[in-house]
């Protein structure tokens, strides 16, 4: 028997490789990570991350949700994301461990 593994992505910051069935499972997760926080069908989720393969997990899952997402790229300016947190209309943030202090603050700026 021949097993064949395809790789369908690759961290390219630290060579970490992704099968189907890894995406498959990690998109499963957040998915229903997703849905127990309370996010059902057409809510937005705003995702302020990084290029990263967490990135498209969420991505992923979010449309397994039936949730539309708003994408918030580290790499934008602030008028930018300040365009995205005014248009998308969020229900809910997704964000890295290293984004959490920018999501908080635009998040602060435009709920208050």
């Amino acid at each position: 028997m021949v097993v064949c593994w395809c790789i369908v992505q690759v961290n390219g910051m630290t060579g970490e490789m992704f099968t189907f069935r890894d995406v498959d499972n990690a998109v499963r997760r957040t998915a229903s990570g997703l849905c127990r926080l309370g996010v059902k069908r057409g809510d937005v989720v705003m995702c302020f991350a990084p290029n990263s393969h967490d990135f498209v997990f969420v991505l992923l899952a979010a449309m397994c949700n039936g949730a539309p997402i708003a994408a918030v790229n580290s790499s934008y300016t602030a008028c930018e994301s300040t365009e995205v947190v005014l248009l998308s209309g969020w229900h809910s943030i997704v964000t890295s461990a290293k984004e959490v202090m920018f999501a908080s603050v635009l998040v602060i700026l435009f709920v208050c």
